[in-house]
């Protein structure tokens, strides 16, 4: 009678099948039966029953330990994509707050900027008008001339401070500092604007 098809091993397979059969032998040498086990728990003098429950035992002690790394694992997870949507988020809020505080912080700087341009051409003004009549006699015109061009610059002056303070109102929230120092913008601007170079400046 020839041999049936399950019977017969093709030569490719031979090697593939010794290597399962050893696996085999060694995970049946590493097992112990029951009987085995208690045999060893009687030489340790644990009675049977002990035996059984220690059996129980482990096995519920590896399922608890398999429930809980499958627990940490999905806890990882979820802590991975909570990290990401908020991330995310974080980039959106920021991106967002980008676009509406900066634009603004840029419009006050310029707004200050041309009222200390202003403070500037008064005070040159101030400058050439007492250049001009400073060795002349104090007469009602002149020392109208000369206050009038002291009250322009402290009129400018005003000017500027409340711009600056405008300026530094909204870079002091809470995100604007960290937008300012991204976009190249001072935190804060002098709410004195600098001297210019001049005969007092």
């Amino acid at each position: 009678m020839a041999p049936s098809a399950s019977d017969t091993t093709d030569i490719e397979d031979v090697d593939d099948v010794v290597g399962i059969a050893a696996e085999l032998m060694r995970n049946d040498a590493e097992v112990l039966d029951r009987q085995a086990l208690e045999e060893v728990g009687a030489e340790l003098d644990i009675p049977p029953e002990y035996m059984a429950r220690a059996r129980e035992e482990l096995a519920r002690r590896r399922q608890v330990a398999e429930q809980e790394k499958r627990a940490t694992k999905a806890r990882s997870k979820k802590l991975v994509v909570g990290l990401g949507v908020s991330l995310i988020s974080l980039v959106l809020v920021l991106g967002a707050a980008y676009a509406v505080i900066v634009p603004d912080l840029r419009q006050k700087k310029a707004r200050a900027a041309e009222h200390a341009a202003q403070v500037d051409n008064v005070r040159a003004r101030q400058r050439a008008i007492q250049a001009t009549l400073g060795s002349q006699p104090s007469t009602p015109d002149r020392e109208a001339e000369l206050v009038g061009a002291e009250n322009r610059v402290r009129v400018e002056v005003q000017r500027y401070a409340k711009a600056a303070a405008e300026y530094n109102e909204a870079a002091s929230g809470l995100l604007a500092p960290i937008l300012a120092s991204w976009a190249g913008l001072p935190r804060e601007l002098p709410l004195t604007p600098p001297p210019t170079l001049g005969p007092e400046g």
